[in-house]
């Protein structure tokens, strides 16, 4: 199976059980997101956000 996705696009794309799933950045344009893994597959994505001053 094969999808396209957009390259121009800052974002982050995550490939689980065959379903391709987008992570939008942080809406401020500042933080951090992580990705955990449980049992060899990403179980959630965990965004912070700063606001920068």
């Amino acid at each position: 199976m094969t999808v396209d996705i957009d390259l121009l696009k800052n974002c982050i794309y995550i490939v689980k059980n065959g379903e391709l799933i987008q992570v939008d950045p942080p809406s401020t344009g500042y933080g951090e997101q992580i990705a955990v893994w449980l049992g060899g597959k990403v179980d959630r994505v965990e965004t912070k956000t700063c606001k920068k001053l």
